[in-house]
């Protein structure tokens, strides 16, 4: 499986807590992921920051242009012992940087 960022451009978006007292904030970029033998990628996106604080959401960077592949620490087994994957930029690795415009 191969990933790519093709774009810096991010999405800020906000929503209340469901106990009140105030909202989180969210930063996203979006991410292609191509599965094996896939001609046509799968479009989704990067969570940057996920907090209660506005200011570390705004203060979260983007992640460079490239292709990138999932570090070892980016699967894990859930509470129910179902195996997922966390696309958090610190389980990326950037294997070929993409030119830059």
């Amino acid at each position: 499986m191969k990933l790519e960022i093709e774009s810096t451009q991010i999405e800020d978006k906000d929503f209340p807590k469901k106990n009140g007292g105030g909202n989180w904030f969210i930063r996203s970029q979006p991410i292609l992921m191509f599965k094996g033998g896939s001609k046509y990628p799968d479009k989704g996106s990067l969570t940057l920051a996920f907090s209660d604080d506005v200011n570390k959401r705004d203060s979260a960077a983007t992640m460079p242009k490239g292709e990138y592949e999932i570090l070892e620490q980016g699967y894990y087994f859930d509470k129910n012992g179902d195996m997922q994957l966390s696309f958090k930029p610190e389980n990326l690795k950037l294997i070929s940087a993409l030119k830059q415009t």
